[in-house]
C-alpha cells in the first residue's frame, strides 16, 4: 500500500522512516524476551500525544512510541470489543469461527456456547508450549462459562473480570442499580470471587497486580508473557478527582472526564515501565502496544482525528488503532507504513520466542481450511523481505447484521444493509469523504467477489447475534465526525 502521509503534530518530531531504517536488530543474546501485550478499549485514534493530541498528556505512551517502531497504518479484525480480541488471541478472523459479534447471548441461546470455541489456540496456548509463563491481567470477553477461562485456554494466572467491563470504582458486590455499566461482571483472580479491594481505582489495581507479578517473575527462569488488557477508558465514564482536575480546562464535562482517564492509564503504563527498569527486565522485555477498536465518540467522546467513524464502524475510524513494537535492544526506532493487523501478533510473538512458525492451511475433505490469518512481522521488519507488504491478499471485516468491509491495496469497500455501498481510495483519501464506487465499478465488483469467497470459506455462520443497539447503523453513518483536533 502506498504510504500515507500524516498531517498530526506529534509530540516528538518523529517522520516516517524508510523500511531500511526501521530494521530489526540481532538480539545481544538468544535468550527468549518476555513479552508484554498492553490493549487499550475504545481510546480514540487521536487522543494519544504521538497521534497528534492537542489535549491530553501521554509521555509515557509516547516514549515507548518514539522509541520504537510505529504502525500508523494498524487495523483490528472487528470494530468492537469482543470478535476484535478473539482475532487477536487467535490470529484468525474470528468468523471462520462464528465470533461475529460481542459474546452476548439471548434466552434461547445455549450460554454455553456464547465464547471462543474451546477448539481454538490461543496466543497463550501457543507461548505455553514455548516454555512461558502466561497471565492474563484485565478484560477478559471470550465467554462466561467456565470452560472459556483464561487458564483453561493458555493462560497460568488471571486476575480481571470475564466480561466486558467493569465500574471504575471497585465493588465487591454486583451493582444493582438499573441502567448501570456491567452490572453482572465480577472481578475475580484464579476463579475466585474477590473479598477485598485492595485498590480504589480499577486502572491502578490492574498494573498494581501487573507489577507484582513481572516482580515475581523475575525470580524464575522462564520467559513471560503477560497479556495486560486493561479496560480503560472504556465506558463508564468514571476518573479520579486529581486526574480530572488536570484537564479543568476541557468545557465538555464527558471530554473532560475520558481525558483524565486517558492519563491515568498513561501513568499506570509509567508506573510498569518504571517496574521493568527497577528489576532488570526492561531490556528483555518486547512491549506491543494497541487499541481493540476505534474509539467510541458517542459513549465516551473519543476522538478518532485524523480519521472518520467511531467504535462499531467500518470507517478507519472504526478499524485502525494506535499500535506499536517496543525493545531497543531489539529494534530500530522507525515507522512501518504498510499495512498491518492484529491478528499478526500470534505468529510475531511465536518468531520472537524462536518458535516454529504454526501451519497456515490444511485440507479437510474438499475444502481448504485456514488456521492461521496473521503474518509474522520480523521479516517485514528487518528488511528481510525488501519492501513487500505483508498483505499481499485482501484484508476483511465482517460483523452480522452491522455489515462488513474489504481493504485491497489503496481501495477499502464498505458494505451495510443500511447505507448505500462505499468504495473509498484511503490513499488519496484517507478520512474517507469521497465515495467513488460509481467511477470504479470494476474495483467494487473484484472487492465484492473476493469477499463473497472469503465468508463463504468458514467454517461456522456467526452464533450469536450482538446486543440490539448495535443492529441498526444508519445512525452512525449519518453521523458527523470530527477530523481535527480541538484547540482546546
Amino acid at each position: 500500500m502506498k504510504k500515507i502521509l500524516f498531517s498530526l503534530s506529534f509530540s516528538f518530531n518523529l517522520s516516517l522512516v524508510s523500511l531500511s531504517q526501521a530494521q530489526a536488530q540481532t538480539p545481544a543474546s538468544n535468550t527468549p524476551p518476555n513479552i508484554l501485550l498492553i490493549l487499550t478499549d475504545d481510546l480514540g485514534y487521536g487522543d494519544l500525544g504521538y497521534t497528534g493530541s492537542t489535549q491530553i498528556k501521554t509521555p509515557n505512551i509516547d516514549s515507548l512510541a518514539k522509541d520504537g517502531i510505529i504502525f500508523p497504518q494498524a487495523y483490528v479484525s472487528a470494530p468492537v470489543c469482543g470478535p476484535s480480541r478473539a482475532g487477536l488471541l487467535t490470529g484468525r478472523y474470528q468468523g471462520r469461527f462464528g465470533f461475529d459479534s460481542n459474546p452476548h447471548g439471548h434466552s434461547w441461546h445455549n450460554a454455553d456456547a456464547i465464547g471462543l470455541p474451546v477448539e481454538e489456540k490461543t496466543i497463550g496456548d501457543r507461548m505455553q508450549s514455548l516454555g512461558y509463563h502466561t497471565a492474563v491481567i484485565g478484560k477478559w470477553h471470550m465467554g462466561h462459562a467456565d470452560h472459556f477461562y483464561p487458564t483453561k485456554r493458555g493462560f497460568d494466572y488471571f486476575f480481571g473480570m470475564r466480561g466486558g467491563g467493569h465500574s471504575y470504582f471497585p465493588q465487591l458486590e454486583k451493582i444493582g442499580k438499573p441502567g448501570y455499566w456491567y452490572p453482572h461482571f465480577s472481578l475475580e483472580r484464579m476463579g475466585r470471587k474477590l473479598e477485598k479491594i485492595d485498590v480504589p481505582y480499577l486502572t491502578d489495581w490492574f498494573t498494581d497486580d501487573a507489577m507484582k507479578y513481572v516482580d515475581d517473575r523475575s525470580k524464575e527462569k522462564a520467559p513471560w508473557f503477560l497479556y495486560l488488557a486493561y479496560n480503560a477508558p472504556h465506558g463508564p465514564l468514571e476518573a479520579k478527582e486529581q486526574d480530572i482536575a488536570k484537564y479543568k480546562h476541557v468545557k465538555h464535562a464527558g471530554r473532560r472526564t475520558y481525558c483524565a482517564m486517558v492519563d491515568c492509564l498513561d501513568q499506570n503504563i509509567g508506573r510498569l515501565i518504571k517496574k521493568l527498569k527497577a528489576n532488570g527486565q526492561y531490556e528483555n522485555t518486547v512491549i506491543i502496544f494497541l487499541n481493540d477498536n476505534g474509539g467510541s465518540t458517542d459513549t465516551v467522546f473519543a476522538l478518532n482525528a485524523p480519521y472518520w467513524g467511531t467504535k462499531g464502524t467500518f470507517y478507519e475510524g472504526g478499524v485502525r488503532v494506535p499500535m506499536f513494537i517496543h525493545n531497543t535492544k531489539r529494534f530500530k526506532a522507525g515507522s512501518y507504513d504498510k499495512a498491518v493487523t492484529a491478528l499478526d501478533l500470534v505468529p510475531t510473538c511465536i518468531a520472537l520466542a524462536d518458535g516454529e512458525q504454526p501451519q497456515r492451511k490444511v485440507k479437510v475433505g474438499r475444502r481448504e481450511k485456514t488456521l492461521l490469518d496473521g503474518h509474522n512481522l520480523l521479516p517485514y521488519l528487518s528488511g528481510e523481505k525488501g519492501d513487500a507488504s505483508p498483505y499481499q491478499e485482501t484484508i476483511f471485516w465482517r460483523m452480522m447484521p452491522r455489515g462488513s468491509g474489504a481493504l485491497s491495496g489503496d481501495w477499502k469497500l464498505i458494505m451495510s444493509p443500511h447505507s448505500p455501498t462505499l468504495l473509498f481510495n484511503i490513499a488519496k483519501d484517507p478520512a474517507e469523504q469521497n465515495n467513488v464506487i460509481n467511477q470504479h465499478p470494476e474495483i467494487h465488483a473484484r472487492l465484492l467477489n473476493e469477499f463473497q469467497s472469503w465468508a463463504s470459506s468458514h467454517e461456522r455462520p456467526p452464533m450469536w447475534m450482538d446486543m440490539p443497539n448495535w443492529g441498526d447503523m444508519r445512525g452512525l453513518h449519518r453521523k458527523k465526525y470530527p477530523l481535527e483536533q480541538p484547540k482546546q
